[in-house]
């Protein structure tokens, strides 16, 4: 049906869309601004967007994966391509690092089947959306950035192979999340809490081993990451943490914050937060429509 899709899609391209879409593993299209004029605005101040900028550098990024020889098969519409011009802020030596090492990265080179496996049927993974491990939540912060909650403790440690299925699930997740433009311009805050996490929980994955996957999706995941938000962080894993934090980069190490509790986040309204967290929103209702837009 793909083979389908794209045959029929070719004959309604022009030169060099059609060059192009030999090597796109998605529909070649041509980039039409939608975007509302507080998020250009935007786009031009934090990015420094223009839209000569962003028309010159997807037809730049496209000659370049056309004629790469280490890419065999791309993403190239317009939406995927943004995703990285404007994480780098149309920096394109990073841009083009970035994107081979991406597909680096799918290809599973590096080992990490929690980036090539992203399959909604793998075992055990249905069930830990369903309990809620990952809740992206409605309402943006007061900044306008989208929010992801991870719910560490609903992680079993008992399961095979729980650390690989958990990241995949998060990969998936992210993965939609970014193909929105204005989550593109926006960014992303994390939280992440981690109460009732004990040292069966730190095994499956070592601090070590996490600060590693941290370090490639800082310089691979083409999003804006605003900051992540660690809390209910019980002593001894603190200490561990900073242990940790030592042999990170500065600028990661800074957007990395502990906080004892919920309440300590002046970024959000608290009312946009699960009934759990002191909010408003039922845990239940957030779950079972899955906000990844």
């Amino acid at each position: 049906d793909n083979e389908k899709f794209q045959s029929h899609s070719l004959t309604k391209l022009t030169f060099p869309q059609k060059q192009y879409q030999s090597k796109s593993t998605t529909p070649v299209d041509k980039d039409v601004c939608t975007l509302s004029q507080e998020l250009l605005q935007q786009a031009e101040e934090f990015l420094e967007e223009t839209e000569e900028k962003r028309q010159d550098g997807i037809k730049e990024l496209r000659e370049w994966i056309l004629n790469n020889p280490r890419i065999e098969k791309c993403r190239m519409d317009s939406n995927f391509l943004l995703r990285f011009l404007r994480y780098h802020k149309y920096a394109m030596k990073l841009v083009k690092e970035s994107i081979e090492r991406y597909l680096i990265l799918r290809e599973g080179l590096y080992g990490h089947d929690w980036f090539t496996n992203l399959d909604i049927e793998r075992p055990n993974l249905q069930e830990l959306l369903d309990k809620g491990f990952i809740v992206v939540l409605p309402n943006r912060s007061k900044k306008g950035e989208k929010i992801i909650l991870y719910r560490c403790q609903m992680i079993d440690t008992k399961i095979p192979n729980i650390a690989n299925i958990s990241l995949a699930l998060s990969t998936m997740i992210c993965e939609t999340l970014f193909d929105n433009e204005e989550n593109q311009i926006r960014g992303f805050k994390y939280i992440l809490d981690i109460a009732n996490i004990g040292f069966s929980h730190y095994f499956i994955y070592p601090f070590n081993t996490w600060f590693k996957i941290m370090k490639q999706i800082e310089r691979t995941f083409a999003a804006r990451h605003r900051g992540a938000y660690i809390i209910n962080m019980n002593g001894a894993l603190r200490f561990v943490a900073n242990l940790a934090l030592r042999h990170m980069r500065e600028k990661m190490k800074n957007g990395i914050h502990f906080h004892s509790s919920i309440e300590d986040l002046d970024f959000i309204d608290k009312k946009d937060m699960p009934i759990e967290y002191g909010g408003e929103v039922q845990l239940e209702k957030l779950i079972g429509n899955n906000h990844f837009i």
